[in-house]
């Protein structure tokens, strides 16, 4: 089905029955206290049926938050796909953070699962010629036991039906004896053939399923993201046109251009008004239209201190969500393949890049004193504080401590 992507200021609504898992880690089995039904509620709709963002609050739930279809937990939890009652969504709290629990998602697959599934593949071809050749050579069978055991010991847990049955198969396949304790390796191939038939299969779900899903939602997320960022652009650049207007004085002043201005920024505070629920730009969005009414007031009533005043908030905020939040969000994401899938950082190279883009941006908060957070959760302290903890950590070679505070 092809992607429609919504318009960030008139999107499409729909009221709808929910599911949603509250908590939910991989590997971990879900508490009933952790899911929670809701009868009805209106959502804006990303990409129907599977990314949601909620216009209001129902207990835990927050305005402005993410939803996201899990199909694997929906069959996990032994539900029906096609009933949307019993579809199971997951809750991420901004954009920002779904995008980079998607990346997350998708870094798994491409620097995890798919690598794995080959090396399991490769290790199944040599089980095939270590079992031709163990009348043979005979020191090859305790070389073939050791491949079998390193691989189910260090082969990551999954819940994938397909591979628990090929690692059941790997264990049996350790021991080239038979049921009757007769030396018959020729047995080996037959059941790595079947190994290898149930590893297609779960590589062709990958493929053909799971990562296309993956891929699907970050379209629709990063479109998200990009009218976000577009629409701060047009808000800042249209609050620098009034700010010019108030600030011009002597022969250039022009009164009757004031009025225009004032019509300009009551229009756009109208369109910006309650429109935009995520979080967590949805107050400061709120705020913003604000400053832009007052502003608007106060150059109709040619009291340019004020109008001044409001527009170089909004000016503050709109830079702080057209160039400094996505900065800070391209630096969360690489600093998060790093530290979720270990990747080598040559001659330290890209930890140097993350640690400078960091102080970089720490400079540019306090140049532009702002006193906000940059996500939902951070909204209580200052951005710039978190970004010195994120240096610091940066020095110490704790990654993940640095991850944490953006």
């Amino acid at each position: 089905m092809p992607i429609t992507f919504q318009p960030l200021l008139n999107p499409t609504l729909d009221e709808r029955p929910l599911t949603v898992c509250l908590r939910y880690e991989h590997g971990k089995k879900v508490c009933q206290e952790d899911i929670i039904q809701i009868r009805a509620i209106v959502l804006t709709v990303l990409d129907k049926g599977f990314v949601y963002v909620t216009n209001e609050g129902r207990g835990p739930i927050l305005p402005g938050q993410y939803l996201i279809y899990n199909q694997w937990l929906t069959e996990k939890l032994r539900r029906d796909p096609n009933n949307p009652a019993e579809q199971v969504f997951l809750i991420y709290d901004g954009v920002d953070d779904a995008l980079a629990g998607f990346h997350r998602v998708r870094g798994k697959y491409r620097y995890m699962k798919v690598p794995n599934l080959e090396a399991f593949g490769q290790t199944t071809e040599k089980l095939i010629w270590y079992a031709y050749d163990m009348k043979r050579f005979p020191e090859l069978v305790s070389a073939h036991e050791e491949l079998v055991d390193h691989w189910v010991m260090n082969y990551p847990t999954t819940e994938d039906a397909d591979l628990l049955t090929a690692l059941d198969e790997m264990i049996d396949a350790s021991d080239p004896d038979d049921i009757l304790g007769r030396r018959n390796p020729r047995r080996i191939p037959l059941m790595c053939f079947m190994i290898q038939r149930l590893l297609a299969k779960s590589q062709c779900n990958i493929r053909d399923v799971a990562m296309p899903r993956v891929e699907r939602t970050l379209l629709v997320l990063a479109d998200r993201h990009d009218q976000i960022v577009e629409q701060s652009k047009l808000i800042r650049r249209v609050a620098g046109n009034a700010l010019r207007s108030a600030r011009t004085t002597g022969d250039a002043y022009d009164p009757a251009r004031l009025p225009i201005e004032a019509s300009y920024l009551r229009q756009l505070a109208e369109e910006i008004l309650f429109k935009v629920p995520d979080r967590p730009i949805s107050r400061s969005w709120t705020n913003t239209a604000h400053n832009l009414l007052y502003a608007a007031i106060a150059l109709e009533q040619q009291d340019m201190d004020e109008a001044v005043h409001h527009l170089e908030i909004v000016e503050r905020m709109m830079t702080l969500q057209a160039e400094i939040a996505p900065r800070l969000l391209t630096l969360r994401l690489d600093l998060g393949r790093v530290v979720h899938f270990k990747l080598p950082m040559t001659n330290e190279v890209l930890r140097e890049a993350i640690r400078l883009e960091g102080r970089n941006i720490r400079v540019a908060l306090q140049g532009g004193d702002y006193d906000v957070g940059l996500r939902g959760k951070l909204v209580a302290a200052p951005a710039v504080e978190h970004l010195y903890v994120f240096h610091d950590r940066i020095i110490e070679n704790d990654l993940t401590g640095a991850l944490a505070a953006i």
